[in-house]
């Protein structure tokens, strides 16, 4: 179920808001750019919202958040359905809709984490493939609708689609009771001195005492420069395969390659995570992922670009479930939904800065060259940082507390 939420938080709006742009540009008269702001409002208020939902699935009701959330994203879409003015998409869609989707993310990573104890990436990852498919399939469903009944009519099918998933996992999830998490390995019999040696003692960290932690900021940081290069090259890609001469329809199918082979990182690379080591499955990912981005400087032919999408999309599919399993690692799955709630609003940052960084240098350059090469360049980076995160600091904190 918390796939279904993914599908219904992210599917409606990372994938399909970009369908819009135009019809409503075409039927309103408002300009490109104004629409344009819709997506981002939505954004920014979605990770700015995950902490207070985090914080709400932990001390109160993982169901009650659900079902609030929920209703908060099918309110925009449906009040935005009947709007004549812009600046009443910004406030339903763009706030009160990122509200909603703010509660699907961070509380269900801390549920995942709290069934799956010994294979929380796999967990997690499992979780957001519901982003993955529903970017892929959803568009196909929504612009047939948009093209026979019009945008508004897509935006009730979109708000209805929302409803439904977040309300029927609100009514069925549940947290795990005495013996019902699933952990299929454990410290004896593995004895590896790793990743896997700080989850048996599994610390149980407060939100206010991880926001003090170094580990947290490390962690907030390594999001920020996962989203910007993530935001920067799926917004910027299919331009720049424009640019080097393939067709536009060819080029709009690297997204969805992206998406299918995200949905294969998600769930391949959570379970190698947990086996191997979450930190060095992320380290590995963003490795491949910088050489990708510097592979497709030196090739512009339409396989190259395929290629690049495909293993694009697999390396971010393997790296994304890594950071929720690594913070509960640190600080416990207990309150892991509100910590990934105060993590997640990092997504904005790099969210925001990476796509108009990568449109800056396009405009100054003429290409998008030096923009690839910055975003390998972060890839390393952020491969590294894990390395500085000491997971064993919190277990010994929780034993002398104990």
């Amino acid at each position: 179920m918390f796939a279904v939420v993914q599908f219904g938080a992210y599917g409606t709006t990372q994938g399909c808001l970009g369908l819009f742009i135009k019809p409503i540009e075409y039927d309103t008269g408002w300009s490109r750019t104004a629409i344009s702001f819709v997506p981002s409002i939505l954004l920014a208020a979605n990770f700015t919202a995950s902490i207070w939902w985090g914080l709400l699935a932990d001390k109160w009701s993982i169901k009650g958040v659900l079902i609030l959330s929920g209703l908060c994203l099918s309110i925009g879409f449906l009040v935005s359905s009947t709007s004549s003015t812009i600046t009443l998409i910004y406030v339903f869609l763009g706030v009160i809709g990122g509200i909603g989707v703010g509660g699907s993310a961070g509380p269900l990573s801390g549920l995942a984490a709290r069934w799956f104890q010994d294979q929380k990436a796999f967990g997690i990852g499992l979780g957001y493939s519901g982003v993955s498919i529903g970017t892929v399939l959803l568009p196909f469903i929504v612009s047939p609708v948009i093209n026979q009944y019009g945008w508004r009519s897509a935006f009730v099918l979109l708000g209805s689609v929302a409803l439904f998933c977040f309300w029927s996992a609100g009514l069925i999830l549940r947290e795990p009771r005495n013996g019902d998490a699933i952990s299929t390995d454990t410290l004896a019999k593995r004895q590896i001195k790793s990743d896997h040696a700080v989850k048996s003692l599994q610390p149980q960290t407060s939100l206010s005492t991880a926001i003090r932690s170094s580990d947290f900021w490390i962690l907030f940081l390594m999001h920020i420069l996962g989203v910007f290069v993530l935001q920067m090259t799926v917004i910027h890609m299919v331009p720049d395969a424009i640019e080097h001469g393939i067709s536009s329809n060819q080029a709009t199918l690297l997204l969805p390659l992206v998406g299918v082979l995200s949905i294969l990182g998600k769930i391949g690379g959570g379970s190698l995570g947990d086996k191997v080591g979450n930190r060095k499955m992320l380290l590995f990912a963003f490795l491949l992922q910088s050489t990708t981005l510097i592979f497709i400087n030196a090739f512009d032919s339409l396989w190259a670009y395929y290629l690049f999408a495909a293993l694009f999309g697999l390396t971010y599919g393997t790296w994304s479930p890594q950071i929720p399993a690594i913070a509960g690692n640190t600080f416990g799955a207990k309150n892991l939904g509100a910590i990934m709630g105060g993590i997640m609003p990092s997504g904005a940052i790099g969210g925001f800065v990476g796509p108009a960084f990568a449109g800056i240098l396009f405009d100054h350059f003429g290409n998008y060259t030096f923009a690839f090469y910055v975003g390998a360049a972060v890839c390393i980076i952020t491969a590294i940082l894990p390395s500085l995160i000491n997971q064993k600091s919190h277990l010994g904190k929780r034993v002398k507390a104990s």
